[in-house]
């Protein structure tokens, strides 16, 4: 009788290039990464010994991008506690009334959260406001602009400031040619 097992396997073309740990992302998002990478290789790996040899590797690759160990290290720890059929069985999904708080990212706006946090206990205070925040809430945060959003345009305009048309416009079938060009004296 053959056992198959199950390992973790990496293209010889994986650079195992992760967010470097000097950026500037949030800090609860650079603690996830080697956590939830180091949980999938608790899914992948059948064997105990395999997945802490696995997660070794995996915690060189972190290293190689300026994680500290403590944050691997307790990564690794928070994994190991969880068995390899509890791992595998999915999470029910959670829905959440709470009212949001939506703001640009930017480490200065840490401090904003913290503040509505701290004084959650003055809106409580409040009856109207009670009905309103019966939860702290939840404090959500859209990604800000950055050097590709400024750059990079989303669409083709269909027209110039020339007022001639540009050489190609997006319609309902894709993208079609035009009879005129940019330069008005074409």
């Amino acid at each position: 009788m053959s056992l198959v097992h199950s390992s973790v396997y990496y293209k010889p073309t994986d650079s195992h290039t992760y967010l470097t740990y000097t950026s500037s992302h949030p800090q609860s998002c650079k603690r996830s990464i080697p956590f939830s990478q180091m949980l999938r290789l608790r899914r992948l790996c059948q064997d105990d010994i395999d997945f802490r040899e696995q997660c070794l590797r995996m915690r060189d690759f972190f290293v190689s991008c300026g994680y500290p160990l403590e944050v691997l290290d307790d990564a690794c720890n928070r994994v190991s506690k969880i068995s390899r059929t509890g791992a595998l069985i999915p999470r029910p999904e959670r829905s959440s009334q709470r009212t949001k708080l939506i703001m640009t990212y930017h480490p200065h706006n840490l401090v904003a959260h913290k503040i509505v946090l701290n004084n959650f206990s003055i809106l409580q205070a409040d009856p109207d406001a009670r009905e309103v925040f019966d939860e702290p809430p939840l404090v959500v945060y859209r990604r800000a602009k950055n050097i590709r959003d400024m750059l990079v345009r989303s669409r083709i305009s269909a027209s110039h400031d020339s007022g001639t048309r540009p050489l190609f416009f997006l319609s309902d079938e894709g993208v079609k040619p035009t009879a005129y060009l940019f330069c008005q004296y074409f």
